[in-house]
């Protein structure tokens, strides 16, 4: 029985990205994938995007970790990032786990950019405490860097 050394849950852009690194590093990688074909669901379902962090606040750990790794992916796969739309993050004034005021002070904290602007522009009156221009990407899934129709060993 041959060794694995890691395993991972997913063909979309991070778990082929996750397989990528592991195996620049030397580690074998195991991707286990349900359906026939990569980026076929989470990648697609979270509208291909690029995380920089600005949904973990209740976990700065977390936050920072995917600032660094946001800007390491970025780097890494510039030709398929696209970057040329306005990001827009909202907090609600309704069943959410922190205020504006929270937000802003999680961005710093997390060392996440963030802008405030008029909530009201993008977002029905008084649904929102705060609305933010962040930075966070998406990819270009048909630029596809990577090619794994074989096994890898």
């Amino acid at each position: 029985m041959k060794k694995i050394d890691r395993v991972i849950i997913g063909s979309g852009i991070f778990g082929l990205y996750a397989a990528l690194q592991s195996l620049k590093k030397g580690y074998s990688a195991l991707i286990l994938e349900r359906d026939k074909n990569t980026f076929m669901r989470a990648s697609f379902v979270n509208q291909a995007r690029v995380h920089n962090g600005y949904h973990y606040t209740r976990s700065y750990n977390t936050a920072k970790k995917s600032r660094e790794y946001f800007l390491k992916f970025i780097k890494d796969y510039e030709f398929a990032i696209l970057k040329k739309f306005k990001k827009i993050y909202a907090v609600s004034t309704k069943f959410s786990y922190v205020n504006n005021e929270q937000f802003v002070k999680f961005c710093e904290i997390a060392k996440i950019p963030c802008s405030s602007i008029i909530p009201d522009k993008y977002f029905k009156k008084g649904l929102c405490s705060g609305a933010f221009e962040v930075e966070e990407y998406t990819f270009d899934a048909k630029k596809n860097p990577f090619i794994f129709n074989r096994t890898i060993k």
